[in-house]
């Protein structure tokens, strides 16, 4: 029978079962530790799933925001009650393996770094940390989106969309929990983009020359993932794809600083950005702080919970007296928050003047050599010339211009 795999696809597949099966032999020893925490990842989702988490699922995504008579007539049904225990199993292995996994991962190390698979150096624990805490930051991030916002305003819209049309909105239990399970996870996954983007560009493997060029197929393959992974009405495809554009190009500025830093991050500090700009700096967190104080206790949040209610919807946030906690008053607390997000501001400006400086030195370096041009240059010009300059032509350009 002929071959339905080519010779490089069954290598890769070979490849990776060798890769696999090193990783586990290396971890066999911790086996019993990673099987304890896969199992008790899986218990705790199986049995939380019925006492707690169908319940509170509900009340939070489907009925957080319609009004009484949209909730009066929505329903989530079960067709058949077997398929709620097979469903409770199915989460409870998906949560499991993810967290078992990182333990995998850790215990087989050796093997990775036999197969390459592992940086070669001595990475320090603190960045280990760090990157591990961006991880699950950003993981969390995501599904907090989807949790407290995507889910309650889609929920709302098709129920109202149905119930305008005459139907009576009425969801299967199973098919509503693999919904809301894997879209929280697609937004948990597409959260990781700024790291994915960064650490490709870093290590060489996709230029961010590229991830910039291309920005308008990153915009039209996330509307089309979207399209195919959630409902098809232009209202929801609007609140998955939109936050997903903006954090491609957070993510183009982070993958742009994390490439010039490796580039010339030795040539530029912090701290001297820090003192050379440090009257932008200041101006930034006086305005951003300003601004909010402003907006908290200067009529604002009135005028959002204006907008809130013009646009139909039942969330209203506090108003300028509700600020006040304990003992402290609404001017102190305002003040607070005000400081807080000048904070945040001047965070940004200060990535954006460090971007600023390291593209200066390196334009500088880029533009080193063909800033010379030896071949119209006499000899005094050229003793004259800055001997770092010159030590950066090769040999054989060196020889031919010699000759002329």
């Amino acid at each position: 029978m002929a071959r339905t795999l080519d010779d490089d696809t069954m290598r890769t597949l070979a490849s990776g079962r060798q890769t696999l099966m090193s990783v586990l032999s290396n971890a066999q020893g911790r086996l019993k530790r990673v099987f304890l925490v896969f199992a008790t990842a899986f218990l705790l989702t199986f049995f939380l799933l019925r006492r707690v988490i169908w319940d509170q699922l509900q009340t939070d995504l489907v009925y957080n925001q319609m009004s009484l008579e949209t909730a009066q007539a929505t329903e989530i049904v079960v067709t058949d009650p077997f398929n709620i225990i097979l469903l409770q199993t199915k989460i409870g292995l998906v949560v499991g393996t993810i967290f078992a996994l990182p333990f995998t991962i850790w215990y087989g190390r050796s093997g990775l770094k036999r197969r390459g698979y592992w940086p070669s150096g001595s990475v320090p624990r603190w960045k280990l940390v760090a990157f591990g805490f961006a991880v699950a930051l950003l993981f969390v991030g995501g599904v907090t989106y989807a949790y407290f916002i995507f889910f309650p305003v889609m929920f709302k819209f098709l129920a109202s969309v149905a119930i305008n049309a005459g139907f009576t909105p009425t969801w299967s239990i199973v098919m509503w929990t693999e919904f809301v399970f894997f879209l929280s996870l697609s937004f948990g996954l597409a959260a990781q983009l700024p790291l994915a983007m960064t650490a490709s560009a870093r290590t060489g493997v996709v230029p961010y020359e590229t991830f910039r060029n291309n920005w308008r197929y990153a915009v039209v393959g996330i509307f089309v993932f979207g399209a195919l992974f959630s409902p098809p009405d232009p209202f929801t495809q609007f609140m998955w794809g939109v936050p997903l554009v903006v954090l491609y190009f957070i993510s183009l500025g982070v993958t742009k600083f994390a490439v010039l830093s490796k580039r010339a991050g030795d040539q530029v500090s912090t701290a001297t950005v820090t003192r050379d700009g440090w009257n932008v700096l200041a101006g930034s967190w006086l305005a951003a702080g300003l601004a909010t104080y402003v907006y908290l206790l200067e009529g604002g949040l009135t005028a959002t919970n204006d907008l809130l209610a013009w646009i139909g919807s039942s969330r209203q946030l506090p108003t300028a007296p509700d600020l006040a906690v304990g003992s402290f008053s609404p001017a102190v607390v305002g003040a607070t928050i005000g400081a807080i997000t000048g904070l945040f501001a001047t965070v940004a400006v200060l990535f954006y003047l460090r971007i600023a400086a390291l593209e200066r030195v390196t334009a500088d370096e880029e533009t080193g050599v063909s800033s010379l041009d030896l071949a119209s240059m006499d000899a005094a010009a050229v003793r004259a010339a800055p001997l770092e300059r010159i030590a950066e032509f090769d040999h054989d350009q060196a020889v031919t211009y010699a000759e002329q």
